[in-house]
Parts: structure tokens; sequence; C-alpha cells
């Protein structure tokens, strides 16, 4: 079970896993009641789950999915507009244990893992654009880690290696790890820009990496433009779907933004 507060509605959320029915589950106190969503999922979902809630209430929660082939994936699910989002961070191996999850200074999560098979401890970052990873630890047993922050804000990690504690500060830094991590296939879920990919039809046109290198470069460089981009996050998947099933909104909304 995980808990977490929305800082928006002023309750807690808390998420769960069900053993009976093999999937995960979130309650949420709405309108003087507690209303319990079901996570959707294909196959036995939700073991080590964790939640945490953004700043502008969009609630997150990662956890071990079991696939077919005997597989235990790694995936990050959040809920906006009454509308689910999926995230598969790891589909390779035997991972997904004791996961945590903080936001970064831009409200892009963060995901911490236990992989199992390899005995580390590895971090998936959303950069805006794409998941970076990298390896926290090594050599780590198969218990579970912590995670918290020291004074100056900076993320501390710890965990066990054999019957010593140990600890750690991982960095948003992944030149080692690189975007995949040398055998993790991450599937984004959706562009960096929802509304200009919806618009041009792929994240690789041109006026796509623009508005992406002028959101990250500018807008989202001080604190009033990071929570613009945040509000922008939470309502742009809905507006994407209905941009890019429309041809003439598609047009339209493209002219629009190529407007200098």
């Amino acid at each position: 079970m995980s808990i977490s507060f929305n800082p928006v509605s002023l309750s807690f959320i808390i998420a769960y896993y069900n053993g009976l029915t093999d999937r995960a589950y979130f309650a949420a106190y709405e309108d003087d009641t507690w209303v319990i969503r079901q996570i959707p999922a294909q196959f036995d979902a939700g073991r080590h789950i964790k939640l945490q809630v953004n700043s502008i209430g969009q609630p997150f929660f990662c956890y071990q999915e079991f696939s077919q082939g005997g597989r235990r994936d790694l995936k990050l699910t959040y809920y906006s507009l009454g509308k689910w989002y999926f995230i598969p961070l790891s589909t390779t191996g035997n991972t997904g244990y004791y996961n945590n999850i903080q936001f970064d200074q831009y409200g892009y999560p963060i995901v911490y893992t236990l992989d199992k098979e390899n005995s580390r401890i590895r971090q998936y970052a959303w950069t805006g654009m794409q998941w970076t990873v990298q390896d926290c630890a090594t050599d780590v047993a198969a218990q579970p880690m912590g995670l918290t922050t020291d004074f100056d804000g900076e993320r501390v990690l710890f965990f066990f290696n054999e019957d010593t504690i140990h600890q750690s500060k991982p960095t948003e830094d992944t030149g080692n790890g690189g975007t995949g991590g040398g055998d993790d296939d991450i599937g984004t879920g959706s562009s960096g820009c929802f509304i200009a990919t919806a618009a041009f039809g792929s994240y690789n046109a041109g006026e796509v990496r623009k508005l992406t290198s002028l959101r990250d470069g500018v807008v989202a460089a001080s604190y009033q433009g990071s929570s613009l981009v945040n509000l922008y996050y939470s309502v742009s998947p809905c507006m994407a779907d209905a941009i890019r099933s429309r041809e003439a909104v598609r047009s339209l909304v493209s002219r629009i933004l190529c407007t200098d």
C-alpha cells in the first residue's frame, strides 16, 4: 500500500494491490466520500505499487506487472482528466521491486526500482522529450530500499548490500546510462509535446522539435514557466486526441503553431 497527499484537493490518495483480484486500485476522497478505482491491466499488475501525486493533483503509480512469458515488468501509469496513460519502463526481465517515485524541479517523474535479475537499482527519468536510464547502485541485496531528500533537497537512496545498509546520491545526469541503459526498451506512451505532435503527425517533425526546444530552454527555465508546463501536461493529452482525429482541426492548429 502507498499513500500520497493531493495538494489540489487537500486530501490523501491511497493505492494498493488486491491479491484476490491480482489488480491494483486507488482510493480518493471526492465529494465527501471515498471513490475506489481499479487501475486497468491485462495481466497480474500492482505488486510493489508506489504512488506519488504531482503539484497539479495528478496521481502517478509505479508497479510491477506480470506479463506473458513469466516476465516481471516495470510500469508507470498516471490518471488525468478521467483518462489513464501507461508507460512500460522495463520489459526485459525480473524487475519492478520496491519502487519509488519523485518529481524533479520541472514536475517530471523520476522512478527508482530494484532489478533483481541484475542486482541493481535503476533510475528512470523523463526529460520532457525522452526517458533516460542509469544504474544508481549495483550488487544490491533483494531487500526494500528507501528514498528521501537531504537538507539541500538532493535525493538520497538507502539500500542493502548483503547485511550492510548503504546510501547513494543518484543524479539526473544520465550520460553513462543513455536513453535505454543498454537493455531496456522504453515506450514513451506519448511524445514530448502532445498537441504539436498531434498537429504535425510526428514528434520528429522540425516544427515540433523547435517548439519542444523553446519549451525546455525558455519556458520551463523559470518557476512560473515550469508550473505552466505542468498545467499543459494535465490538459493536453485529451486535446491532442481530439486534434489527431480531425483533419480540419489538425490543419488549423498546425497553421497557428507555425505563425511567427
